[in-house]
């Protein structure tokens, strides 16, 4: 079986964090980007990197290699959440990428990708977009591979347990679909860069992203996960 027809069974729903929550005012993390002294949050928050570049580029890689990709980015988280789940019990493999920037408290410096611990599929979704973050992030933007968090619901760190709320729900699908929390740079690495330095950096992170979907695609298929 080619690799285009294994991402054509593939479903992508991509939950984006932050912004457009309805219930309240959500930016995100924010930083001053270009130096100014001032953090403008319509042009550096979170949200607006998110929607701006990143999501867009690994939406435009997957339908490009063949999968059906959804990007919920509005509404209330459990709305959010909802709509995922509605997506993935209709498929007949989903992969739900929670796409989030900046991860751990202020004394954190490494990118993360966050799986659910009781999950075979989970941890091999998150081990094929770290090695893809990895093989493309650019070299100023990856001081080492992500930290692969397994989240067991417990965790006593509020960051912590706010990533684990989200795998919970993504947990909570059929066993044709996964989940994963990526967090794949701090939003502070930008500063000081081009604005086309940041652009191409963005790029090369979601062709990672892109990559390592990939690649778990042809994993499950392979071990019979998908549905049939």
């Amino acid at each position: 079986m080619s690799q285009l027809t294994q991402m054509s069974q593939l479903t992508v729903a991509i939950v984006v964090g932050h912004g457009n929550r309805g219930d309240r005012d959500d930016p995100g993390v924010t930083h001053d980007l270009d130096g100014d002294g001032v953090v403008e949050v319509s042009t550096e928050s979170e949200a607006r990197v998110l929607r701006d570049l990143l999501v867009g580029v690994i939406r435009y890689g997957l339908a490009s290699e063949g999968a059906t990709v959804h990007v919920i980015d509005a509404g209330p988280y459990t709305e959010r959440h909802a709509t995922a789940r509605k997506i993935a019990e209709a498929s007949s493999l989903c992969a739900i990428l929670h796409a989030h920037i900046d991860a751990g408290s202020a004394s954190s410096s490494r990118p993360l990708i966050g799986y659910w611990k009781a999950s075979a599929e989970g941890r091999e979704l998150a081990e094929q977009v770290a090695t893809g973050w990895g093989m493309h992030a650019p070299a100023w933007m990856r001081p080492e591979q992500p930290w692969m968090r397994a989240y067991v619901g417990d965790e006593e760190e509020q960051w912590a347990r706010n990533g684990a709320a989200l795998l919970y729900e993504t947990w909570r699908t059929p066993r044709w679909c996964t989940g994963v929390l990526l967090e794949p740079f701090h939003l502070a690495v930008l500063a000081g860069k081009p604005w086309y330095d940041r652009a191409v950096a963005l790029i090369q992170v979601a062709q990672g992203v892109v990559v390592g979907v990939d690649r778990w695609a042809a994993w499950a298929v392979t071990n019979k996960i998908a549905r049939t």
